[in-house]
């Protein structure tokens, strides 16, 4: 899908539980040069074994997360991927996170 006025991302179910097995990957880039701001409102995943990823777009990793302390904000050039991941077991709320930028996400 193709959003062109987004303003939150959130884990899958948010704010319910994501699944186990989750695997959603987001592509993130701006329509201006402006680097794209991510915001975190909420954040708890299972620490250790379940995971956020920022990415670059030939899969690098940028900034790893888990646990269920809210980071900091995330400022990057784009384009980049989010991208959640999930375990087999023990699932939790997730995250939540505001988008500000001129920009689009790919879904």
């Amino acid at each position: 899908a193709d959003y062109t006025s987004i303003d939150t991302i959130a884990s899958p179910g948010f704010p319910n539980n994501y699944n186990n097995y989750d695997n959603k990957t987001v592509l993130v880039f701006s329509s201006t040069s402006c680097p794209v701001c991510l915001t975190f409102k909420s954040f708890s995943i299972e620490e250790d074994w379940d995971h956020l990823y920022f990415l670059t777009t030939e899969w690098k990793t940028i900034q790893q997360l888990t646990g269920h302390t809210v980071p900091s904000n995330f400022l990057h050039s784009t384009p980049f991927y989010i991208h959640f991941l999930s375990d087999e077991s023990t699932t939790d709320k997730g995250f939540q996170m505001s988008f500000c930028s001129n920009g689009k996400l790919i879904a």
